[in-house]
């Protein structure tokens, strides 16, 4: 998959009108009316299409729906951002119908994790937008978000902070330890949903990029699989480092604890490329943005730190 010339989005103002999307599940009862006023608190419009969920057994409408919405939401020149109400499967099958779409002129503000990871990668790589993979909707109006979130999430998005800073992350192995700087984009999200996109059109390329990883409620043993996996793959050569996220809900049978970084801090002694941990983006209590496409640099040694262009076109 050739790789489109990078573009960056412009920042929102409190006059910017925001697109909302379910490409994925639908929302629980009671969340949707909490997302779109946690939007108009920002003092941002909202466009909600009255046919985002229909009666789908598993996902928020129809595939033909769920793109009719995600197209419109890309291309409407009346909308400045699109912002994922929620994540959940079905993403990936709304990419083939992209295929069909003309890349527009202007690149807009796109958010998203978790499945929407599909539609992440595939605005990086088809269409070189830089993306940020963040929290959703559902979640921001929920109430349950701790204000040094909120407030970083709005800096960025009002381009009030063009870096996102991550310190005291975690070495797993020697080359993590080890003082240097390592420049390159960041590239990931979702681990089971990357895996998936392995032999299709819109497999993640990963040369020359940091691999940012995080998942919920897979336990060790399928953490490890899927790192296997991506080795044998060859997503792993060539890259300049593992980032790893966020990885919840993936405690052992019978066990009060996960096992994950124990697997992750194995399979980090058996590669070549620094392995960090302490990522606060995933599915965790704290969820920050983290910019997938604009330069980031990597810091190694004793306290290791991440700081990454949030792709704000100021």
């Amino acid at each position: 998959m050739a790789a489109k010339k990078t573009s960056f989005w412009n920042p929102l103002n409190e006059t910017s009108r925001v697109s909302l999307i379910a490409p994925g599940f639908r929302t629980m009862p009671g969340q949707l009316g909490p997302a779109k006023g946690f939007l108009k608190g920002w003092g941002l419009n909202v466009d909600y299409p009255k046919d985002t969920f229909g009666s789908h057994f598993m996902m928020a409408h129809s595939d033909k729906m769920r793109f009719k919405n995600l197209k419109k939401a890309l291309l409407s020149p009346s909308s400045d951002g699109v912002w994922c109400i929620r994540g959940g499967y079905g993403s990936m099958r709304l990419l083939p119908y992209l295929d069909q779409v003309k890349r527009p002129k202007q690149q807009k503000l796109f958010i998203g994790l978790s499945d929407i990871t599909s539609l992440l990668l595939y605005l990086k790589q088809k269409w070189g937008w830089t993306v940020l993979h963040g929290p959703t909707l559902d979640r921001l109006g929920s109430g349950r978000v701790e204000s040094r979130e909120l407030d970083l999430l709005y800096d960025i998005v009002f381009g009030m902070k063009t870096q996102v800073e991550f310190k005291g992350l975690k070495a797993f192995n020697s080359l993590g330890k080890k003082k240097s700087i390592i420049k390159a984009p960041i590239t990931g999200g979702n681990l089971i949903t990357l895996q998936a996109s392995i032999g299709t059109p819109y497999e993640i390329e990963t040369r020359g990029h940091f691999l940012f990883i995080e998942d919920i409620g897979e336990r060790a043993y399928r953490v490890d699989r899927v790192l296997e996996h991506l080795r044998q793959a060859g997503k792993l050569k060539g890259i300049k480092g593992l980032l790893v996220g966020q990885f919840t809900h993936g405690n052992e049978p019978g066990n009060k604890r996960s096992l994950v970084p124990k697997a992750i801090q194995e399979f980090a002694q058996t590669v070549d490329f620094p392995v960090v941990g302490g990522i606060e983006c995933g599915h965790g209590y704290i969820q920050r943005p983290l910019p997938l496409g604009p330069k980031a640099q990597l810091s190694l040694g004793a306290k290791p730190f991440l700081i990454c262009d949030t792709g704000c076109a100021v």
